[in-house]
């Protein structure tokens, strides 16, 4: 097990809003982080793509939640359980972890998780409990995300587990042999003609229902397991069996609903993803060097143009920043461009218009133009700065 260290006693607490997200390979090596894994976590992001998931693992956590997390994974189940996760710092921070397959046909190809933030409750239980599997002294097991006590509650798991047309031919199996010592009894254990044929008419009855049953309640509930798995794979073009009101029914409707209002909000995303790929594409060949800061100043975007113009002052701008690498910018916060990120900050935080300043990196010369981006709300969204080479326009000039 991968022990992380150093760690510390501070809790970060999540946002109440906050969605952690990422996914990894079937390897367990990350794909993609969202903006909430990159704040909890105090990486960047060129720290955490390609590396293991466990680099967050925190050494309190006990391995048997993991051994259970991906016992489920791996039998394409989804995951649901609580994780302490360790911060770059050594700080550590409480989730409730929701793991799933990520599904290409029939073949497993990654996993997705999403984490929120986790009640006191929940926390201070998993905290107890895993105290309790580190030293050994627990009674009960993690099985499928939840403690479940040996003995009789472990068997219960086990039920829980069958599939219903096997509970429904169990039951039928148990009233069936009820009613057979019933009939017999009351016919004194004498084997007549009338009680026999009652025996053989009640089985008959029960085995018939139960086929009946079973046989409905497993085409029922195959038909909706199959919607619900073509559902998470994004296929959301077949009909639904949306006319039968039963419980199953019910759900193919539920199921219905919420495609209906999940088809609209993919498409407004999609609209709002294809504009900003657009923009984006645009941006990438332009001529002029563009660079883009998220509101807490973390460099989110840096066109080609620019990327060319580091990569030819790269040794300037080693020789006045130190370690500089043009590939390692995205994520990491533009104060790495200034000696004095205080004043940078102030300025940016109180920036109402676009604001122009000549800066000198070694023997290159920028014009910097920076500028507020704000929503149409007026939210403030970020930074854009253009960087202007004025290095070869002030040699000629002096």
């Amino acid at each position: 097990m991968r022990m992380n260290t150093p760690v510390t006693e501070h809790e970060v607490e999540l946002a109440a809003d906050a969605m952690i997200v990422s996914k990894t390979d079937t390897r367990g090596r990350i794909t993609y982080i969202n903006r909430d894994f990159i704040d909890i976590s105090g990486f960047i992001e060129p720290e955490l793509l390609e590396q293991p998931h466990n680099i967050v693992r925190h050494p309190d956590m006990p391995p048997e939640v993991f051994e259970d997390l991906w016992k489920c994974l791996k039998a394409g189940r989804p995951w649901i359980g609580m994780l302490k996760n360790r911060c770059k710092s050594g700080d550590y921070y409480w989730v409730e972890a929701h793991a799933t397959p990520i599904r290409e046909g029939d073949q497993i190809t990654g996993y997705m998780s999403v984490r929120r933030k986790a009640t006191r409750e929940r926390i201070q239980a998993a905290e107890a409990f895993y105290a309790q599997l580190r030293e050994k002294r627990a009674r009960a097991v993690v099985r499928n995300g939840e403690v479940v006590n040996n003995g009789l509650a472990s068997a219960s798991v086990r039920w829980a587990d069958l599939p219903l047309v096997s509970k429904v031919w169990l039951a039928c199996g148990l009233i069936a042999s009820l009613s057979f010592f019933a009939v017999w009894h009351a016919g004194g254990g004498v084997r007549t003609p009338e009680v026999l044929g009652a025996m053989v008419a009640m089985l008959v009855v029960v085995g018939a229902l139960g086929a009946t049953v079973a046989r409905q309640l497993g085409r029922r509930l195959s038909d909706a397991m199959a919607v619900v798995e073509q559902v998470a794979q994004g296929n959301m073009g077949d009909r639904l069996a949306v006319a039968r009101n039963d419980e199953i029914g019910r759900l193919m409707q539920g199921i219905e609903s919420m495609l209906i209002r999940h088809g609209f909000d993919v498409a407004e995303i999609n609209r709002v993803v294809e504009e900003n790929l657009q923009i984006k594409a645009g941006l990438d060949n332009v001529t002029t060097n563009v660079m883009i800061a998220d509101r807490e100043n973390r460099i989110i975007y840096i066109n080609k143009s620019l990327e060319r113009t580091f990569n030819d002052a790269a040794e300037d701008m080693r020789e006045a920043f130190g370690n500089f690498e043009v590939s390692r910018l995205i994520g990491t916060s533009i104060d790495v461009f200034h000696k004095n990120p205080s004043h940078q900050r102030e300025l940016i935080a109180n920036l109402q218009s676009t604001h122009k300043a000549t800066v000198s990196i070694g023997s290159r010369t920028f014009l910097l133009t920076v500028s507020p981006v704000v929503d149409a709300h007026g939210l403030r969204l970020g930074t854009a700065v253009e960087w202007l080479d004025r290095t070869a326009e002030r040699a000629i000039g002096s």
